[in-house]
């Protein structure tokens, strides 16, 4: 770190004389008021209030600080000099991500301390797992913001509030969960059939979510930079979510309407579709980027086209793989027709719904294209069909849901058709918008 410009810097900037005082006098005398509270005992009191004002100062004050990181370089136009500078995406990533929030950890670990001296009738060795896991959480919080952030600006170079409001409450989402298992979670945690101390279990969990956003973060940074990114890294986080989701589900019965169906396979089949989805509302979808994949293909580079081709293009195949292996695990207990109706449904309303995404993002006007998506997902599969089934319409929710309790050929046809006419309509708009470019 010492080497590191934009970290030193930032601890020029965050660490001046006066804030370096005060945030140990505001600590203590907030501390101080919980020790007179308590009788003026050093126990429970303090180690609660130690560990409420690391919540206060790690994830609320720093996701704020972690958000705004890039967020204020893009505002005062200093962002593109950096990016043209010698600094590394390494660099870049630990300057912004530990440079910028470094006030706040200032501040936690010195309530940490006071926590780990103050928290009563409890092994040293349970202690540090608590601290660990409370730094792990706090480092996932604000590589979330961050990461948030450069997906942001590599979509459009400028912040709006609103933006701003949702990133920061997406890091504190992020980490709230996990900070609320560090203190509550004392039952073993059963993974693939084998049971697990809960903290400790909860301490290598948080650590392994925090390195993974990090390294999203640094694949974001080279591509800020202009670097070429493999897709190994998307395709290894993909495959961990697959095999730590299914580890929870491992033994488990199948719930109603999927008979037969593993549901540790179940859950590693939503996790690339889940990406797919994510990974189509949040990346570019423009001409100029669809086009320089689609020459991509055309000239047979293998290799450039796994560079630069969309992650949620990527992504696809390995749910149809998936959808190939739940139908083979099925093929010996009398279910294989119905798992591959349905399968095969998912993989149809798939290419349906990204059919229209990219339909509305082709449009000549396309500003609310992100929001006309999120509304078409929740009318798509929520709102419609719901309504559809009040009125005893059953038959009908296989236009929106991949339901096996109706007839399989209705299952398969149905999203089929709708398939076909999103994929025509998405054809027309796409050639027109060639024809406009090369005319």
């Amino acid at each position: 770190m010492s080497n590191n410009p934009e970290f030193r810097k930032n601890v020029w900037l965050e660490l001046s004389g006066y804030r370096v005082i005060g945030m140990p006098l505001v600590i203590g005398s907030v501390l101080f008021l919980a020790y007179v509270s308590n009788a003026r005992k050093f126990g429970a009191e303090i180690s609660q209030t130690a560990g409420s004002l690391y919540f206060l100062i790690t994830v609320l004050w720093g996701t704020k600080l972690a958000a705004e990181s890039i967020m204020n370089e893009i505002r005062e136009h200093t962002w593109d000099g950096q990016r043209m500078s010698v600094l590394t995406p390494w660099q870049l990533v630990l300057g912004k991500l530990f440079g910028s929030t470094i006030y706040t950890w200032y501040g936690s670990s010195i309530c940490l301390a006071f926590y780990a001296l103050s928290v009563p009738d409890t092994p040293y060795a349970r202690i540090l797992e608590t601290v660990f896991s409370l730094v792990f959480a706090g480092i996932l919080g604000h590589a979330v913001c961050l990461l948030a952030s450069l997906l942001s600006i590599q979509k459009e170079r400028k912040f709006v509030k609103s933006q701003t409001t949702a990133i920061l409450l997406l890091g504190i989402v992020a980490v709230t969960p996990f900070v609320s298992l560090v203190f509550s979670r004392e039952k073993p945690a059963t993974w693939f059939g084998n049971s697990y101390g809960g903290p400790e279990f909860v301490l290598l969990s948080t650590a392994a979510f925090a390195a993974w956003t990090i390294l999203g973060v640094y694949q974001l940074m080279r591509r800020e930079l202009q670097m070429k990114n493999s897709p190994v890294s998307w395709f290894a986080f993909v495959l961990f979510m697959m095999i730590y989701l299914a580890g929870f589900l491992y033994g488990a019965k199948p719930g109603a309407g999927f008979e037969g169906i593993n549901p540790a396979i179940l859950v590693a089949f939503y996790v690339p579709l889940g990406a797919t989805y994510l990974m189509a509302f949040i990346e570019r979808k423009d001409p100029v980027t669809l086009r320089g994949v689609e020459q991509l293909v055309r000239e047979r580079k293998a290799g450039a086209f796994l560079q630069k081709a969309p992650r949620w293009l990527l992504t696809a195949p390995l749910v149809a793989v998936m959808a190939v292996v739940m139908v083979a695990g099925n093929a010996s207990n009398g279910t294989i027709l119905k798992t591959a109706a349905f399968v095969f449904a998912v993989l149809l309303f798939m290419v349906r719904d990204l059919s229209v995404m990219l339909f509305l993002n082709l449009a000549d006007n396309n500003r609310r294209a992100e929001l006309l998506n999120v509304l078409y997902l929740v009318m798509a599969y929520a709102i419609v069909p719901i309504i559809v089934e009040a009125v005893h319409g059953d038959m009908a929710t296989v236009l929106f849901w991949p339901i096996t309790t109706q007839p399989l050929f209705l299952v398969v046809v149905a999203p089929l058709v709708e398939m076909a006419a999103a994929l025509f309509l998405l054809s027309g708009r796409w050639r027109r918008k060639v024809a406009a470019v090369r005319g």
